[in-house]
């Protein structure tokens, strides 16, 4: 076998200035390719971070991508469905505002929008629960045998969450999971739904489900130790919430769970040294604050739990539980008066919610267009906090109806600085 130093193969180059050439524009060649080989690579990797519903990581690699390509549109709209499902709709009306300029510049000669960008506005604005110009759209597309009929199938789910549809969520998940029965995204955002109508018990085998499918989903666990927490299932719970601390040591989320499972389980010391901790780095932290109150009726410390109870209802003036303790707070120190006017506030609290309940998930699945249950539904989702898809039900009220009262009169309310709200004393049926 002959074998040719190295040194040798270079003199022959040298003694062959063909060679010599070609070889330099080789190198030169490849030299030049490795960057957009380098940024393709991470388009690649983008592209399947999605499809397994991996959005950080997509977002990642699309940043170093844009570094590369700040101009292409594809890039821009990945973008942008990476920041929706992490939550961040300014930013992913950043990408989508990008994209836009990008494909006008390229396209202005066709005189039309491409399809693929109008898509990802019909996506983004439905996520935001904006359903009145998109959802016949989007349902359009679900009938499909494509990727884009499950890009909508989640785009309507979200909007109807955050509209309080709640049947017609679970009607469309239904659809959903037969076609795609270990879809994690639809498991995911099924159990979210399912905590939002406040029934954790329906939420755990979807959480266990993905777990089950992807053991490192870490949402699928904070999602699965909120519902054992909330259905009271404290031994199961709190081994997630330390698995939880035990990756991310300063979790606050996770200490004030772990200390919640912690007073239950009879462990009150612990969990008043964790609370104290928290408190001391988040002062105002709205569930620390109620649950330190709710320790200290435990301990039969009625006035300290006054004084953290009153707290967390100024951080959380909705909240059923927090306005509960405080009554119970009051009742045992003999403050009857406060006491009771606390207790009657928690009594339409508790109205308010179980009126909802009836009619997000009876009477306006049976009456879809009648605008006077839809503005009661967009004043109460006001009173109840939510003010965004309050305000949604109010506009589609006047959509159904521009005459109707109840929807002025809430919207007049809100305009000038005063939220819509029924009467504690008399709310509407």
């Amino acid at each position: 076998m002959i074998r040719i130093h190295r040194s040798t193969w270079f003199l022959q180059l040298l003694r062959h200035p063909g060679l010599l050439l070609a070889f330099v524009l080789l190198l030169g060649s490849a030299a030049l390719a490795a960057p957009w080989l380098w940024a393709g690579y991470h388009l690649h990797q983008a592209q399947l971070e999605l499809r397994r519903y991996h959005a950080e990581e997509a977002r990642r690699h699309l940043t170093i991508y844009l570094q590369w390509r700040p101009h292409d549109v594809t890039a821009h709209l990945l973008a942008a469905r990476a920041a929706r499902q992490l939550e961040d709709p300014d930013e992913a009306e950043r990408h989508l505002l990008q994209a836009q300029e990008e494909s006008w510049r390229s396209h202005a000669e066709h005189g039309s929008e491409r399809a693929d960008v109008v898509f990802e506005w019909a996506l983004h604005r439905a996520t935001l629960g904006d359903l009145k110009r998109t959802e016949l759209y989007l349902q359009s597309l679900t009938q499909a045998d494509s990727e884009e009929a499950f890009l909508a199938y989640e785009a309507l789910a979200e909007g109807y969450r955050r509209n309080y549809r709640i049947p017609r969520a679970l009607l469309l998940f239904d659809q959903w999971l037969k076609r795609r029965p270990n879809d994690v995204r639809a498991l995911l955002l099924r159990g979210r739904l399912w905590m939002q109508a406040k029934r954790p018990g329906r939420a755990v085998p979807d959480y266990q489900r993905v777990l089950e499918l992807e053991p490192e989903r870490e949402e699928a666990q904070r999602g699965l130790a909120l519902c054992l927490t909330e259905s009271n299932q404290w031994d199961e719970a709190v081994l997630h919430w330390q698995e939880l601390q035990r990756r991310h040591p300063a979790d606050v989320e996770a200490r004030v769970h772990l200390a919640r499972c912690w007073c239950r389980l009879g462990q009150e010391q612990k969990a008043l040294q964790m609370l104290q901790t928290v408190l001391a780095e988040h002062p105002d932290h709205p569930l620390a604050l109620r649950s330190m109150g709710h320790l200290l009726l435990q301990e039969q410390q009625p006035a300290q739990a006054e004084t953290w109870l009153r707290r967390a209802l100024r951080a959380l003036p909705h909240d059923y539980l927090s306005r509960w303790l405080l009554y119970q707070a009051l009742q045992r120190q003999g403050k009857t008066v406060e006491a009771e006017r606390q207790l009657e506030q928690a009594t339409q609290l508790e109205r308010r919610w179980q009126r909802l309940s009836k009619i997000t998930e009876l009477e306006l699945p049976a009456r879809p267009h009648d605008a006077a249950l839809q503005a009661e539904l967009g004043i109460l989702l006001c009173d109840l906090g939510y003010e965004e898809a309050g305000r949604n039900w109010l506009l589609s009220a006047l959509q159904e109806d521009p005459n109707c009262t109840a929807a002025h009169a809430a919207l007049d309310g809100s305009n000038q600085g005063k939220p819509p709200h029924l009467s504690m004393s008399q709310p509407k049926r």
